[in-house]
């Protein structure tokens, strides 16, 4: 695995040590943090972050840790501020699949503490938000075929 093609996003808050982004960036790692998301918006950072994990590679994997969420979005978790929200995540792993990548991961559901299962939904949903974007890349797909044989 090259380690170019790794790009962290959504790192934020005070769990996060500044060293370990330096240490990511030594090896080749790219970070996008929560602040540049909010600033840059969510649809440009992701295809930041495509950019750089697609060039000269075969499949995407997208692997995506709950922490990313902002406490109120994942109450079960850490509740660390300034994260994003479940709208952003979910059109972030949306555009991801569209854009061809070949499988996706949600790790840290937490134990049920609260009775609503918030980590365990939003983890459904995200799946849910993948498999769209790989029905819409696919029908794309099959759209121009089909055109392509009516020459």
């Amino acid at each position: 695995m090259d380690p170019t093609k790794i790009v962290h996003i959504g790192i934020r808050g005070a769990r996060n040590h500044p060293q370990e982004r330096k240490e990511a960036r030594k090896y080749g790692a790219s970070v996008i943090t929560a602040k540049e998301i909010k600033e840059n918006g969510y649809m440009a950072s992701v295809k930041k972050a495509l950019s750089i994990a697609q060039q000269d590679t075969d499949v995407v994997y997208v692997t995506v840790c709950s922490d990313v969420l902002d406490g109120a979005f994942n109450p079960q978790g850490p509740i660390d501020p300034c994260g994003l929200t479940s709208f952003e995540l979910a059109m972030m792993v949306n555009e991801c699949a569209y854009a061809g990548a070949g499988s996706f991961d949600f790790v840290e559901i937490y134990p049920e503490t609260s009775g609503a299962h918030v980590s365990a939904h939003t983890g459904t949903c995200l799946a849910l938000y993948f498999m769209n974007g790989v029905a819409r890349n696919r029908l794309e797909k099959n759209q121009k075929l089909s055109n392509c044989s009516n020459y």
